[in-house]
């Protein structure tokens, strides 16, 4: 089929046997090239298939949020959260969206969470990194003789 017939058929070049994952892949995507309407329709996909998948409520958000639905933006972002809490970048973003709403007692609280979430991740990071490399090989180490 040529593109124009393509897109004259109505689709919308993905199946019906698409994943909630793999919705929110091509909604960020379209997100990160600036097709919003597109990223949007990818999301609300994702979210009728999953509704409980964190990082297609929290594109919802950003998607929210970039048309400025400030509220709109908070509670999508805020049940992402709810769903999965070792995330830094869902804390970041509800703190800075908090703060654009005079919250500012609860973008404090938001952005303490990021914090404890970016050392979790760190110290994950570390623990994996001292599981795959001896204590010798570990750099700025110093070696056991």
């Amino acid at each position: 089929m040529k593109r124009k017939q393509f897109r004259a058929s109505g689709s919308t070049g993905s199946s019906p046997n698409d994943s909630a994952a793999s919705l929110h892949t091509a909604g960020l995507r379209h997100f990160q090239a600036g097709r919003f309407a597109v990223a949007e329709e990818r999301i609300r996909r994702a979210l009728a298939l999953e509704p409980e998948h964190a990082d297609s409520l929290y594109l919802a958000g950003l998607l929210q949020a970039q048309a400025d639905k400030i509220d709109g933006a908070i509670d999508f972002i805020a049940r992402a959260i709810r769903i999965r809490q070792d995330n830094p970048d869902y804390f970041s973003d509800l703190g800075s969206l908090l703060a654009r709403r005079n919250r500012h007692a609860e973008a404090q609280k938001s952005f303490l969470h990021r914090a404890q979430a970016q050392a979790g991740r760190r110290r994950c990071l570390g623990q994996t990194w001292r599981s795959l490399a001896p204590t010798e090989e570990l750099p700025g180490r110093a070696t056991r003789l």
